[in-house]
C-alpha cells in the first residue's frame, strides 16, 4: 500500500455532564464514516475535566467507540493535567502519574509509533515533557529511538501542543499554548535524528500551516469550539473541524474539512449561559 488517509480530530472536549460539544462530535463521528479513512488521530484533550472527573475519559471512550475506523490518541492537558511552562508559569492541574495511568485504562498508549505506507508516524504525550516525572525520560529515549530507526521513512510526529507558533527560534510569549522553549529544541533537535516532515498539534483551537526548516507544522481545528479575541488572539484561522491527510509515497498533501452539520460554537456563549467549564 503507497497511499494512504489519515483524519486528525483534537480538543473534541467530551463530558457527560457538559455534554455542549458532543453534538459536534457526532457530526466528524458521521464523516469518518463516511469518508472512510485508513486512521483517526486525536490528538488529546478528549476530555472537558479528565484530571479530576475521571467520568470525562469514560464517556469520551464510549464516545470514540462510536468511529467506524481505528482511532488512536494522545492525551491533552485536559486528560492528564498541564506541564509548566517558560518563565516558572505553573498550571492549575499538576501531570501525575495516576492521571497518566488513566488516561491509558481508556485510551491506551500515551505515546505510540507505527508505520503506515511509506510514512512512520509517532505519537508524543507532550504533558510530560518538564515534568521530571520517571515517564518523561523513557518516553524521549522511545522517540529519539522511533526518528533514529525510521530506516529513510519520512516521519509525521503528533502531539497536543504546538512546538511554535510561527518560527523555531522565536520566543514563546504564550507560556501555556506552546510547547516550552527548552522541550521544543528537543525535539527539534530529536526530529533532526531522523526525516521529520509533519509535526501535527491542536490545543489552540484553530487551524494553520507553517513550513519552517523542512517541517510542516499543522494545527488541528477542535470539534468543540473556538475561543473569543478576548481569550486568544487570531493566529491562524478559527472554525471547527478536523485535518485530513492524503499521504502518497513519501508526499502529504493537508485540508482542513469541517463536515456537514457542524456548529462553529463561541466559548464565551457557553461560559456566559452555564459557567466555567470543568
Amino acid at each position: 500500500m503507497t497511499d494512504f488517509r489519515l483524519l486528525q480530530i483534537s480538543d473534541t472536549h467530551l463530558s457527560r455532564v457538559q455534554p455542549h460539544f458532543v453534538e459536534n462530535f457526532e457530526r466528524a463521528v458521521a464523516h469518518i464514516a463516511a469518508v472512510k479513512p485508513d486512521l483517526v488521530i486525536n490528538t488529546g484533550d478528549v476530555a472537558i475535566n479528565g484530571p479530576d472527573r475521571p467520568d470525562d475519559l469514560a464517556f469520551a471512550e464510549t464516545c470514540h467507540d462510536a468511529i467506524a475506523v481505528e482511532v488512536i490518541s494522545v492525551p491533552g492537558n485536559h486528560d492528564i493535567g498541564d506541564n509548566p511552562g517558560d518563565g516558572g508559569t505553573l498550571p492549575s492541574q499538576d501531570v501525575t502519574i495516576d492521571r497518566v495511568d488513566r488516561f491509558r485504562d481508556y485510551f491506551g498508549a500515551d505515546h505510540w509509533c507505527r508505520d503506515a505506507a511509506a510514512w512512520r508516524l509517532i505519537g508524543l504525550n507532550c504533558l510530560l515533557f518538564g515534568t521530571g516525572l520517571d515517564p518523561e525520560a523513557s518516553q524521549w529515549q522511545f522517540a529519539e529511538d522511533a526518528v533514529a530507526g525510521a530506516n529513510g521513512r519520512p516521519i509525521a510526529i503528533f502531539l497536543h501542543k504546538p512546538p511554535l507558533q510561527s518560527d523555531p527560534d522565536e520566543v514563546n510569549r504564550a507560556p501555556t499554548r506552546f510547547l516550552t522553549t527548552a522541550a521544543r529544541r528537543r525535539l527539534l533537535g530529536m526530529a533532526a535524528l531522523g526525516r521529520v516532515k509533519v509535526i501535527a498539534s491542536g490545543h489552540v483551537h484553530q487551524s494553520r500551516v507553517i513550513d519552517a526548516a523542512g517541517i510542516r507544522y499543522v494545527w488541528c481545528p477542535s470539534t468543540a469550539f473556538v475561543m473569543p479575541e478576548r481569550m486568544q488572539p487570531t493566529i491562524g484561522v478559527k472554525h471547527v473541524g478536523l485535518t485530513d491527510y492524503r499521504f502518497s509515497g513519501e508526499d502529504v498533501s493537508v485540508a482542513f474539512t469541517k463536515p456537514d452539520g457542524m456548529t462553529t460554537i463561541d466559548l464565551a456563549e457557553i461560559t456566559e449561559s452555564y459557567g466555567k467549564l470543568g
